[in-house]
């Protein structure tokens, strides 16, 4: 007999608060790690006012199952107030996903069509098709269909922010997307290289951009910006980050 295929819409999640219903929870597994947060109070010296700080110990690890032995050890946790639910699954999901911070990714879009790219920030690739899609639907009009999602090895996204008002108004229509590989040469010798995105009219202002945005990074620093390679890339839009910053989620 072949094993019974589980998945999460087999998933029986229920959240425990009583010692009874712990103890019919035999069997099952914790569905997030069983965590005992307190609060410690202390005075500031400086301005004697109260300051409060919250703590947090992982008492037992996502996927743990409930045994005979655990289950007194959780209760007894549940009885001092030190937790006060236990969420537990009929499912052993010992794995979770890791952020890594703010990634870039490359998204395609077929729309009415049309292959559509993208160039957007997220924390995954979940986060990544949310914030696409929501672009998207805001943006365009009629079907879609998302195709393609990969992390981009670029570090910066830049768009043209040295316009000036003797600008023509066909400036817009002559932006291109230049990938960027630069070499920062610092003043004592030491060199490191980094990636960008820019869109703007051509190379030379690109690597403008680039320079300022280090200059803003590295502060008092001195160095020099090298150009190592340089291509135009098909890009049809850079999605800003403050609409990104929605589909950030916790490290």
């Amino acid at each position: 007999m072949s094993d019974i295929i589980k998945t999460r819409n087999d998933e029986e999640v229920r959240i425990l608060t009583t010692s009874f219903e712990l103890m019919q929870a035999h069997g099952m597994f914790l569905k997030e790690a069983l965590c005992k947060e307190w609060e410690d109070i202390f005075s500031d010296e400086d301005t004697g006012e109260s300051v409060i700080n919250k703590r947090k110990e992982i008492l037992f690890d996502r996927g743990t199952e409930l045994t005979p032995d655990l289950i007194p050890k959780i209760n007894f946790s549940l009885q001092a107030g030190e937790i006060t639910k236990v969420v537990v699954t009929n499912q052993r999901r010992a794995g979770y996903e890791v952020n890594y911070g703010e990634t870039i990714y490359f998204v395609t879009a077929l729309i009415k069509e049309k292959k559509t790219k993208f160039i957007l920030t997220a924390s995954n690739i979940a986060g990544a098709m949310d914030c696409v899609k929501d672009y998207i639907e805001l943006e365009f009009i009629g079907g879609y269909k998302v195709i393609s999602i990969k992390e981009f090895q670029t570090n910066i996204v830049l768009e043209d922010n040295l316009k000036n008002q003797s600008d023509s108004d066909e400036f817009e229509n002559e932006e291109k997307y230049y990938q960027i590989t630069a070499i920062i040469v610092y003043g004592d010798g030491f060199e490191r290289a980094t990636n960008a995105v820019v869109k703007t009219v051509d190379l030379e202002k690109a690597m403008l951009i680039l320079d300022r945005k280090v200059h803003e990074v590295e502060k008092e620093q001195e160095f020099v910006l090298r150009l190592e390679e340089a291509k135009l890339i098909a890009v049809d839009c850079i999605i800003s980050d403050e609409f990104c910053a929605a589909y950030y989620t916790e490290k």
